[in-house]
């Protein structure tokens, strides 16, 4: 056990002498303390590191960003409801920050008022216009039985912050099981084009659509017969 804290503390060594370091804290929710105390204001708190302004020392300065609440206090009342909602929440926003978002540069913003429904519609409507007539069906078609899975979830009046890479890969793994790997691929294809609008136009801040995995598909090949069976068949 000494010998593994040892290689820790090596390890944890060289990186500072690198100068690597995180510019943010990861995302924690406060709960209302130890009894979950759901008469308090529950609420996500970071700090992310200052482009410009500096400590007493001369590195960059770490500013705590403003909580986060998306009206969950005033909607769910539970503390089981809350716990799913703000978690969902808090670890989308540490996905977002390990893959490089930024308060400081980012036009996104964690207080996004967009529900589910609202936000797909939108982003499809944007992407519509690039796309020919058998696409757009295609793209609506799929769209919509993802959207009908949603709701079935209760889903689709969510905050669209809460939709996270886990549900989408449910989705996507029901599609693979209950057809091909093809069609699978297919409509990932096409959320994958949905949610890159949704980042563009800072609805959320990262298309984890994107990062899931394309699944390899056996092409169809016309059956094969030796030679001698093909001239049986010929004669037959």
């Amino acid at each position: 056990m000494d010998y593994f804290f040892g290689i820790l503390q090596s390890v944890h060594a060289t990186a500072q002498k690198m100068g690597i370091s995180k510019k943010y804290t990861e995302p924690k929710l406060y709960h209302g303390g130890k009894s979950f105390d759901t008469s308090k204001r529950w609420y996500i708190y970071y700090s992310y590191e200052h482009p410009v302004q500096k400590d007493r020392h001369g590195n960059p300065l770490m500013v705590r960003q403003p909580n986060i609440t998306m009206k969950f206090n005033r909607k769910y009342k539970t503390k089981k409801e809350r716990l799913m909602h703000f978690e969902l929440v808090r670890e989308a926003l540490h996905e977002a920050l390990k893959h490089g978002y930024s308060p400081y540069n980012s036009n996104f913003k964690a207080e996004n008022k967009y529900s589910v429904e609202e936000a797909l519609d939108f982003a499809y409507k944007l992407k519509k216009k690039s796309l020919s007539e058998s696409s757009e069906r295609d793209y609506r078609s799929r769209l919509g039985q993802f959207k009908k899975h949603l709701e079935k979830k209760s889903f689709l009046q969510r905050n669209i912050l809460e939709l996270d890479k886990k549900l989408v890969n449910s989705y996507l793994n029901g599609i693979l099981v209950s057809s091909s790997a093809r069609n699978r691929n297919n409509t990932r294809t096409v959320l994958s084009a949905i949610f890159g609008e949704l980042e563009t136009n800072d609805i959320i801040p990262r298309n984890f659509v994107e990062s899931i995995k394309v699944l390899k598909t056996n092409p169809k090949r016309n059956k094969t017969y030796a030679l001698d069976v093909v001239d049986w068949k010929r004669r037959t």
